[in-house]
């Protein structure tokens, strides 16, 4: 199963920009194939932004690997991409951890890099594989394991571009399910019927929506007292002039 955010028209509009006037500093990455075909591995952004441009010819750096080495250097490389929503980067944490793990089916804790692999270099745990660890804590790459391993796909296709795919919260509560209650709930979520797992559950049950409780007056108060604390001076000023043209004070 692979799904990826979908990349915005203003976004690719900006690397087509770029490149135009920078030149591509840095070239898509392929692996041969038995046909003679190339396979992308990294660079599928650049790759759309210079086919808007009319590019006909682009620079790549041509690997020779295996198809699992290759899935592994897309998905190091995605998780480098600030763009990356909670349900890509689950998908992609979930393919190293996956390739990982067969490369070293000896060893949970270690293991060696295999001669003639073009892999990356061995690492004690899976999660050390990952660069800096994509600045994620071992909690959250478990987590964000968890659900690129557990995500039914088609499911996971239908969130892509809501909120929920952006929400570790709902996709760990969506993961909970079975793989057709799991497509039925994303596709309430996907037509905006309900925006979160909790909501996409209940309709699928049959069950009214259930209001949330309401805050305590005191915790309310505590918390407006705790952000204005935190607040700048200048902040203080105009939240004051708002509530005067409010005319609550």
């Amino acid at each position: 199963m692979t799904v990826y955010g979908l990349l915005t028209r203003a976004l690719l509009l900006r690397f087509a920009s770029d490149i135009e006037a920078n030149g591509l500093n840095q070239p898509i990455m392929v692996r041969t194939l038995q046909n003679g075909r190339f396979e992308l591995i990294d660079g599928g952004h650049r790759l759309e932004a210079v086919v808007l441009l009319g590019w006909t010819e682009v620079q790549a750096l041509v690997v020779n690997c295996s198809v699992e080495d290759a899935r592994l250097r897309t998905a190091l490389a995605n998780l480098t991409r600030a763009e990356l929503t909670m349900l890509d980067r689950a998908l992609h944490v979930w393919r190293v951890k996956s390739v990982w793990m067969k490369q070293h089916p000896d060893r949970q804790h270690g293991g060696f890099r295999k001669e003639g692999e073009c892999q990356f270099a061995a690492t004690a745990t899976w999660t050390e594989a990952i660069p800096g660890k994509a600045g994620l804590s071992n909690r959250t790459l478990a987590d964000a394991a968890k659900i690129g391993k557990e995500i039914y796909g088609p499911a996971a296709t239908l969130l892509v571009g809501t909120e929920a795919a952006d929400s570790q919260k709902n996709l760990l509560a969506l993961i909970k399910f079975g793989p057709e209650l799991q497509l039925s709930i994303a596709k309430e979520i996907s037509a905006g019927e309900a925006k979160t797992v909790a909501q996409g559950a209940a309709l699928v049950a049959g069950e009214p929506e259930v209001a949330p409780e309401p805050i305590p007056v005191v915790k309310q108060v505590n918390r407006m007292w705790s952000a204005w604390e935190n607040m700048a001076d200048e902040a203080k000023k105009e939240f004051i002039l708002k509530l005067k043209g409010e005319g609550v004070i």
